[in-house]
């Protein structure tokens, strides 16, 4: 028999949303980029990492000037998918954080948020391991797009 549109059936019986629930949260990643300059205590239950110099994620394209954000990101850009393929400290580490991710809220803390900078790089490559099984489906690194500069 045909549903009728003025009584539609729902698409979860109440008793599978727990289940809906708990299974959306695990799925929901919140990664956020702040300055180190600009600290106030972190929200309870958020994760805050810092992942400048001389971490294992730290950026070792120094910046001589504003003019060189880009290029200087980018730059990283392409190391970081090096080292990931090479399976050193820096895939180590963005593993450790894409895991610690999927547990609870996390904040990567670096000096030049909110300006572009390599976090937005670890950012998105961290969002972009949550979205597709890459690295079992015989991608070296997932493609990271260099994010946009806030302005």
């Amino acid at each position: 028999t045909a549903t009728s549109l003025s009584n539609p059936q729902p698409l979860l019986r109440s008793s599978e949303w727990g289940f809906f629930n708990v299974h959306l949260q695990q799925c929901i990643m919140q990664v956020t980029v702040v300055s180190k300059r600009d600290l106030s205590d972190p929200m309870p239950g958020t994760a805050r990492v810092y992942i400048g110099r001389p971490s294992a994620l730290g950026n070792p394209f120094p910046m001589k000037g504003e003019s060189d954000r880009e290029t200087v990101v980018r730059s990283y850009q392409g190391w970081l998918r090096k080292q990931y393929r090479s399976g050193g400290k820096a895939k180590q580490e963005l593993l450790r954080l894409h895991q610690l991710a999927r547990k609870q809220p996390l904040e990567l803390v670096c000096w030049c948020a909110p300006s572009l900078c390599h976090a937005d790089v670890i950012k998105h490559a961290l969002m972009s391991m949550e979205h597709a099984d890459w690295e079992n489906a015989g991608s070296p690194y997932p493609p990271v797009p260099l994010p946009v500069s806030p302005i």
